[in-house]
């Protein structure tokens, strides 16, 4: 029996919710996970080690049982948690391919009925979560419509072979290695196009930099004018006018004593001027090995990555050929790499709606006691006058700038002495006593600081205090902010 086509046809769209639901009905969905931004992953009860995964990519929409899956995100983002939330739990009951467009998944929960559509046909393939009215609570590709009820239905072809009842799940398994192999050779050359681009971009940067280093070899060669206009001053710094832009000198070391037209500063008077000029002959002459030495540097880096960037280019021409070789994409990556290539950062997602800023810091000492500490001097007044508690302990730096620190135990417990040392040494690693061999600490109860009228930001006064001297240890403060980097996300 031959493999069937990566376009699959209707009959087979058929036998395959058919088949699902024979897999499916009766068992419940019990997590689901979003691998890539079109990729839907389903673990389902009762039928592990395979796990439901839907595609609903633009080239290759479809829908499988498989036990290899794409490794699953660390943390859902919110399309997968609305989808959690409309879909897990859900009892399947059966599959259809409805209006030879799309698959649908029948569920019943609590809550009542739902389904899952899966648009397989057309323009905007899609997932999409619906409930007992088929309106939509979520969908998977934002950007799209949840269906396409007119977009063109899939093909309805025989399928090769036209396999018996019995060889069709032979015959399913090999749609879905089809399927598999054409995804893998899609997003491979969408690899490699994403690569292309990095190696031009990356070009042009290197030649920017040559062109910079080129430019400072320049200023090596002209530098010897520079002494050359240091020494003709030297002769006639009483000619100088006050205010000039330049002065007419004649050159009697060279024949026939020609006139040099020598540049000032009219800001300079005659002998700063002549400081300058020789001062940017030393600093130019000290330098020339080392920006020749840059420059070849430079100069090499910009032509193994011009050879890069061909063979690249290259590849990703031929990446449509049938017979061409498949390029080694990691090895590429890591030759580009090599030659100064960075990928460019993601900007984490904004936390503004969900977690407003705090005007401070968290920190955990050693007894579980909470220590907060002030982001700026407008923070240290919120952090003290608005979010401070009776029981708190405040320290403070003395008498230098820096946070205001709140040492919070937990309820019915005093703050023992290591949580206080705790407190302290943030308190003077957040001031300007940093790297100081010990600093005084300031510390009393939280009732007794106030807030004068008029005062500057971050500026208190104390009824009473203590002072206590502490030796910041790099140790205890990587501790700490090992507890910071568990507990504040927001750091």
């Amino acid at each position: 029996m031959s493999a069937p086509s990566a376009r699959a046809s209707l009959s087979l769209q058929r036998r395959l919710a058919s088949a699902l639901t024979t897999q499916l009905a009766g068992h419940s969905i019990d997590r689901i996970w979003r691998p890539a931004e079109a990729t839907l992953l389903l673990r389902v009860t009762g039928i592990s080690p395979e796990r439901l995964l839907l595609h609903v990519d633009t080239a290759l929409p479809h829908a499988t049982m498989t036990t290899h899956w794409p490794p699953t995100p660390a943390s859902p983002d919110q399309t997968t948690l609305r989808l959690r939330q409309a879909l897990e739990g859900g009892r399947f009951v059966d599959v259809t391919l409805e209006n030879e467009r799309w698959l649908s998944f029948r569920l019943t929960r609590g809550d009542g009925p739902r389904s899952l559509r899966v648009q397989l046909a057309g323009r905007y393939p899609n997932a999409a979560a619906l409930d007992a009215d088929d309106a939509e609570i979520a969908r998977l590709m934002v950007a799209r419509p949840p269906f396409d009820p007119d977009s063109p239905p899939l093909p309805a072809g025989p399928l090769p072979g036209e396999p018996a009842d019995d060889d069709f799940q032979a015959l399913l398994r090999a749609w879905a290695a089809d399927r598999q192999a054409a995804l893998s050779a899609l997003e491979a050359r969408q690899r490699l196009a994403t690569l292309h681009k990095a190696a031009r971009t990356h070009l042009r940067k290197l030649e920017r930099a040559e062109a910079a280093i080129a430019a400072d070899r320049a200023r090596v060669d002209e530098a010897e004018d520079h002494r050359v206009y240091g020494d003709l001053l030297k002769t006639a710094l009483h000619r100088v006018p006050r205010g000039a832009s330049s002065i007419a000198l004649p050159d009697h070391s060279q024949p026939g004593s020609p006139t040099v037209e020598v540049p000032l500063d009219p800001a300079l008077d005659a002998r700063t001027n002549l400081a300058r000029h020789f001062r940017v002959y030393r600093r130019f002459r000290d330098a020339a090995d080392a920006i020749d030495a840059r420059l070849n540097e430079a100069r090499a880096r910009r032509q193994a990555m011009e050879a890069l960037a061909a063979e690249i280019a290259a590849h990703a021409e031929g990446a449509t050929a049938a017979d061409g070789p498949e390029p080694d994409l990691a090895a590429l990556e890591a030759r580009l790499k090599s030659l100064g290539y960075r990928p460019p950062t993601q900007a984490k997602p904004s936390r503004a709606k969900a977690a407003p800023a705090l005007p401070y810091r968290r920190f955990t000492a050693t007894d579980g006691s909470l220590i907060l500490v002030g982001r700026s001097a407008a923070d240290n007044d919120k952090l003290t006058l608005r979010h401070g508690r009776a029981g708190d302990l405040w320290l403070h730096a003395r008498d230098v700038p820096g946070s205001h620190v709140l040492l919070r135990p937990p309820p019915g417990r005093e703050p023992t002495s290591e949580a206080l040392l705790d407190a302290a040494s943030l308190a003077a690693w957040h001031s300007q006593s940093r790297g100081e061999p010990t600093v005084e600490v300031t510390w009393t109860e939280r009732k007794h600081v106030r807030k004068a009228r008029g005062a500057p930001a971050g500026r208190v006064t104390l009824s009473r205090g203590r002072t206590l001297s502490v030796r910041v240890e790099s140790t205890r403060i990587d501790r700490l902010y090992q507890s910071l980097e568990a507990d504040d996300p927001r750091r």
